[in-house]
């Protein structure tokens, strides 16, 4: 008696604040339309900060802060949408915010190998790589078992062939992995100074601009975090004026 009461208090308190999200969001919607865009976007924080994830919400945070002027939250929030459902409206949208920063910075080109590596390991995320690994093993051995207990007989490069297939896919799996723990992607949300690590001059990263952080603990306590530019420049900027991805 005291489980079913037990589930019937969470499912209604799911279903509450489910509701309770759907007011917010419409509520936001509304002040958006009423061209309240301040209002708006604040509300839409506020619901992606009581974790409510969708891309329609970072869409609509997103339009709400280009309207408010925002360039800066505008690209996060776009590119929030676009990590949850890449659709073509939030693509426009974001490459329009884009033409709003000043001064952009130069896009520099990795190393052609380096951006093949990365195309490779970024095909698939860690838990289709694991997928692939772990489906890979199975059939290969079930070609072991029938070939040694059942004294089947098969070409020996469609056994060798699944357990490459599961070698490559495990490790691809922890490269994955290891590049999403340790490396993260922020957005320049303020316009802020940014000092290179081989040099005394500092200069100014308008808002908009992507960087990628390479501090190991990017959630700690110092203000300053290093990271590297679009120009694959590194160096350190203050922490509260990107917001990671």
């Amino acid at each position: 008696m005291k489980k079913i009461l037990f589930c019937s208090l969470f499912i209604l308190s799911t279903l509450l604040a489910k509701a309770d999200g759907n007011i917010m969001f419409e509520q936001a919607n509304a002040l958006y339309h009423s061209k309240n865009y301040d209002s708006a976007a604040k509300l839409y924080t506020q619901l992606a900060m009581n974790g409510y994830n969708s891309d329609d919400l970072y869409y609509n945070m997103g339009n709400a802060f280009y309207k408010a002027q925002k360039t800066g939250w505008a690209v996060w929030a776009y590119r929030k949408s676009m990590l949850i459902h890449c659709t073509p409206y939030a693509r426009d949208n974001y490459l329009l915010a884009k033409k709003q920063i000043a001064n952009p910075l130069l896009i520099q080109q990795e190393i052609f190998f380096l951006r093949w590596w990365q195309s490779l390991y970024k095909l698939f995320s860690v838990n289709v790589w694991a997928i692939i690994s772990l489906l890979s093993f199975v059939f290969f051995l079930v070609l072991f078992y029938l070939q040694v207990i059942q004294k089947k007989r098969f070409p020996l490069f469609i056994k060798y062939t699944f357990l490459s297939i599961f070698v490559t896919a495990f490790f691809l799996m922890f490269v994955r992995y290891y590049a999403e723990v340790n490396y993260y992607e922020a957005v320049v949300i303020t316009n802020t100074t940014f000092k290179p690590a081989q040099s005394s001059q500092t200069e100014m990263i308008p808002e908009g601009s992507e960087v990628k952080i390479l501090s190991k603990n990017p959630d700690g306590k110092k203000d300053k975090i290093l990271i590297k530019l679009s120009d694959l420049r590194e160096g350190w900027i203050a922490k509260k004026s990107i917001k990671r991805l």
